[in-house]
């Protein structure tokens, strides 16, 4: 089971997604125009209409599109209203200065709009009226498109007799000119749209269907795991961390001695039950082991397999200092063969104890990473994950370096495995912990 903090390698991909897709965005701002095609034909993307009004007469033009992108078509609207109470004559749009756009569609006539709205297409262009009676409004549409150039404010000129005078008028359309996207722009738009972006939503879809089926994956390996780990917690893991710690706080030697039997006997109930520490990690499992096979091959070699058998024998299940003591004393006759086996255990634990080997180092290390990795299986229910701090983890190391320095023979993988478990660990205590660590030796000092 894969630690919470530890982030996966397939989640540096969405940087990348990220980055075309603001790359996609800003393109389509700067070069295609804030407005789509569904805004551009609303009443609420329009030009506001510019007004004159001259003579007893309004003239009006404006554009459909507030927003013009490079090769845009839109519509190009005037109207003229009698506002007198003479007739209009001889209403003509004069001519249209459009610099920068050129004329699309069937609504021109003579180079000016003439497609008057409310008349069957069929009859289209029909013109601008060329009289209208008093209060009556005249309008007249056509299409557009910007062509190169650089774009000119659309001017309309107008002219009409009104009581037998001729006049003029001349109205201007102002539009936003969205930039004109250079080659490079346009080619980059159209990859990112058409085909990066679709591959790369698949793959985030992939990666997001992923992290649900190992999620899943890693709930039912829970489930199945959990009651184990419980009873493997419960049983030998907490007694093995209380151990070792009473072990190390020990005041006299008794007391030290009581633990450190209770230590290897609950260590070998659980390696009777099956082995394995069932913690769910596989290298936190893999550094525990280590220290543990390193610390009782030492333990062997100094007090003996078979006497240190005799005294985890001697322990029953739930024993105090006292009795246990007390089963080491023999009220008649001579001593078992398993109660001098343990008395000589306990004549050299003493001198063992007080010799500063680096092996008991070893155990603080083991019962640490025991305490830390068994929380992290029911602290992670409530999203509380405790993990080592770089402090601890030099101090790990440093237990290390001083055991290899001693016993070079029998510690050649516990460095490994202390260096493939940090790197499980979250990034900023990674990071502390590269910065203060120890300094590695050349090469393990024997002692002579």
């Amino acid at each position: 089971m894969s630690k919470p903090s530890r982030i996966r390698a397939s989640w540096y991909f969405v940087p990348l997604l990220l980055f075309f897709l603001v790359a996609l965005i800003a393109i389509g701002v700067l070069y295609q125009g804030p407005h789509s095609a569904e805004e551009a034909v609303s009443s609420e993307s329009a030009t506001s209409p510019v007004s004159r009004v001259a003579y007893g007469t309004e003239v009006k033009a404006w554009a459909n599109r507030a927003v013009i992108r490079s090769g845009d078509s839109f519509e190009i609207w005037v109207l003229v209203k009698n506002l007198g109470s003479l007739p209009l004559t001889h209403l003509q749009i004069v001519g249209l200065d459009s610099r920068g756009f050129v004329p699309v569609g069937n609504c021109w006539v003579e180079g000016v709009p003439g497609c008057r709205p409310g008349v069957p297409s069929s009859e289209q262009p029909a013109g601008l009226e060329a009289t209208l009676q008093a209060g009556v409004t005249g309008m007249v549409y056509a299409d557009l498109k910007r062509s190169g150039g650089l774009p000119k404010p659309i001017v309309a000129h107008l002219a009409w007799n009104l009581g037998g005078r001729s006049q003029e008028q001349s109205v201007e359309v102002r539009m936003d000119m969205a930039p004109r996207a250079p080659h490079w722009a346009v080619v980059l738009y159209s990859v990112l749209k058409d085909f990066l972006l679709p591959v790369l939503l698949g793959i985030l879809a992939y990666l997001f269907q992923h992290v649900l089926q190992d999620r899943s994956r890693m709930q039912a390996a829970r489930n199945v795991l959990l009651p184990t780990a419980t009873t493997s917690a419960v049983q030998y893991l907490m007694p093995i961390v209380g151990a070792a710690g009473g072990l190390r706080a020990a005041s006299d030697a008794e007391q030290g001695f009581f633990y450190f039997v209770f230590l290897l006997k609950r260590m070998r109930d659980l390696s009777g039950k099956g082995g394995g520490f069932f913690l769910g990690d596989l290298q936190s499992e893999e550094l525990i082991t280590e220290c543990w096979n390193v610390f009782r091959r030492q333990v062997i070699e100094y007090f003996g397999y078979l006497d240190l058998s005799h005294a985890m024998d001697l322990m029953e299940k739930r024993e105090t200092i006292s009795k246990f003591l007390g089963h080491l004393q023999s009220p008649k006759g001579p001593l078992t063969s398993a109660q001098s086996a343990a008395q000589r255990v306990k004549g050299g634990f003493s001198a063992w104890r007080l010799s500063g080997d680096p092996t008991l180092k070893l155990l603080e290390v083991m019962s640490r990473v025991i305490q830390i990795e068994t929380n992290r299986l029911y602290l992670g229910w409530y999203e509380r994950v405790e993990n080592p701090t770089a402090e601890e983890l030099k101090g790990w190391e440093e237990a290390i370096l001083a055991f290899r320095q001693a016993h070079p023979q029998v510690a050649e993988n516990l460095g490994e495995k202390l260096e493939q478990y940090v790197s499980t660990l979250p990034r900023n205590i990674r990071r502390h912990f590269q910065k203060q660590r120890a300094p590695r030796s050349a090469a393990p000092v024997v002692p002579s």
